[in-house]
Parts: structure tokens; C-alpha cells; sequence
């Protein structure tokens, strides 16, 4: 509703500003001006009363439409280091929406091998997931062997009871030094590691997961992945 008032509000500014009705219909469409944003300022409030940000969701709306320069070294990267094409995902590993993307992604990359690499990056929800940042404290300890995306398809399935034995079992499953995997997710590292990631997250507008970048730009589709991989390969065969 404050797109469309906001839409509205334009509208009528421009037809005082173009079209030059007479002066009674000036004052008519000046009073509406007036009304609208008398409307527009109650909802905000009472947006706000309802404990939304408002500007907080104003900026990252904008944020939505920039392309961002997200460093991808040192991440945990799915696909060739080099590849021409990047994704980079901010997930939560107790998010039902991230369960269903993951493989999703795991099929694209498999399917675009030479052109397509996806960065790893943190995001648990912890205000609405219990068990979010002690998921993402062990897959960042299973990085640390070099088994990050593997512990992650592992894990996702179970993302509706992440409990200790889940974690532990998925870890050994995976052939992980159990010694090393337990004082890695226990240790400051760990929380430091997660939780600079969701600070960067944040600076991008991140408000959900899954969320993707794709060369940089925010995506919801996976199927503008696999038409940015095909375009990159239709170029490279020619």
C-alpha cells in the first residue's frame, strides 16, 4: 500500500508540474497531495507501531538493486576456484527454504562443472532458529578439514532436528578427526568466523535465507544461474 501511495503521490505531483489545469483544479489536486501523505505518514506509524523498521527495510530494498563487490577468497567454494561464473550464498542451516536449495545448487554447479563456483557465507537466524548457530559453528569446523559443503548436504536434510547427535554423527559419517571437529565448533574462532559473515551479510541487506549473489547482484532464481552459466558457455564455444 505505500508503493502504491507513493505512486500515487508522483503521479499528482507531476500532473501539477505538466499539466497546468486551472487554478481551481490545482487546488483540488494540491489538497489530494496533502491527503495522501497525511495517509502515507499514519500507515508508516502504524507500520512502526508493529515493530518494522521501516527505513532499516527502505535501505534494503535499495540494497537489492546494487551489485556489490562480496570477496569469495578464503570462503569454502563449490566448483572451480576460478571459475567465470560466482553465486554467493547466505544461508541458515535450520531454514526449511535453505533445505530445499541446496540441492538445487549442488545440481547446478554439478551440471555447470567448468563455469559456476558458489562461496559459502554464514547467516543463522538466530533470533527465530535455536539450533541455527550450533549448526554453523560445526560447518565451519568441518571447513577447517577441507569438508564444509560436503557436512552441509549432509546436514540440511535434518535442518528440523539439528540436535548434538546429528551434528556429531553427520561429522563422523564425513571421516572427520572428531577431536579436532569438537574443540574447532567449540572455539572463538568459530563464533568469530559465523558471525563476521553475518555482518557482512547485513551490510548487503540481508534480511533472509536463502539469499543468493549472483556476479554480485541479488537473485531469488536459480534458473538466472543457469541462464548466466549457459550465456558464459554459448560465448566461450563461439
Amino acid at each position: 500500500m505505500q508503493v502504491r501511495t507513493s505512486i500515487s503521490i508522483l503521479a499528482l505531483g507531476a500532473a501539477l508540474a505538466f499539466a497546468q489545469p486551472p487554478s481551481g483544479q490545482i487546488s483540488a489536486l494540491e489538497a489530494k497531495v496533502d491527503s495522501l501523505s497525511t495517509e502515507l505518514r499514519t500507515l508508516e506509524k502504524v507500520l512502526a507501531l508493529r515493530g518494522l523498521d521501516i527505513d532499516r527495510d527502505r535501505r534494503a530494498v535499495a540494497l537489492q538493486d546494487s551489485t556489490f563487490d562480496i570477496p569469495v577468497e578464503g570462503t569454502a567454494v563449490l566448483g572451480e576456484s576460478k571459475a567465470p561464473v560466482t553465486v554467493v550464498l547466505f544461508t541458515d542451516l535450520q531454514c526449511p527454504y535453505c533445505a530445499q536449495m541446496a540441492p538445487v545448487l549442488k545440481n547446478l554447479q554439478a551440471e555447470h562443472p567448468k563455469t559456476l563456483r558458489i562461496s559459502f557465507r554464514h547467516f543463522p537466524l538466530v533470533t527465530i532458529h535455536d539450533r541455527s548457530m550450533e549448526g554453523h559453528l560445526a560447518l565451519w569446523a568441518a571447513g577447517r578439514q577441507g569438508k564444509l559443503w560436503e557436512y552441509y548436504f549432509a546436514t540440511t536434510p535434518s535442518f528440523r532436528s539439528l540436535t548434538d547427535s546429528v551434528l556429531t554423527s553427520s561429522a563422523r559419517s564425513l571421516g572427520l578427526d572428531m577431536a579436532r571437529f569438537d574443540a574447532d565448533r567449540r572455539s572463538n574462532a568459530a563464533k568469530e568466523a559465523v558471525e563476521r559473515d553475518m555482518r557482512l551479510g547485513e551490510s548487503l541487506g540481508v534480511q533472509g535465507t536463502p539469499s543468493l549473489y549472483l556476479d554480485g547482484k541479488s537473485t531469488r532464481s536459480p534458473g538466472d544461474i543457469a541462464l548466466a552459466c549457459a550465456k558464459f558457455e554459448g560465448t566461450a564455444k563461439k
